[in-house]
């Protein structure tokens, strides 16, 4: 899975997100996209869409899907 930056060159996600530890963390995602992990935050009661994309991340990560 790859997201895109503004620049247009393809980044690998893994190497994009980080634990967030008091910073912030900017990700240019398509409507769509941003749209699905706004839904996804109002059903599971978190606070932003960051920290749905956070938990994404950190399941991939626990089923061996991302390094």
């Amino acid at each position: 899975m790859k997201l895109r930056k503004s620049s247009k060159n393809p980044i690998p996600l893994e190497d994009i997100f980080v634990e967030p530890k008091n910073q912030k963390l900017v990700i240019y995602l398509p409507p769509t996209v941003k749209n699905i992990l706004d839904e996804l935050a109002r059903e599971t009661n978190v606070r932003t869409n960051t920290c749905v994309l956070y938990i994404i991340i950190r399941q991939l990560r626990e089923l061996g899907f991302l390094k």
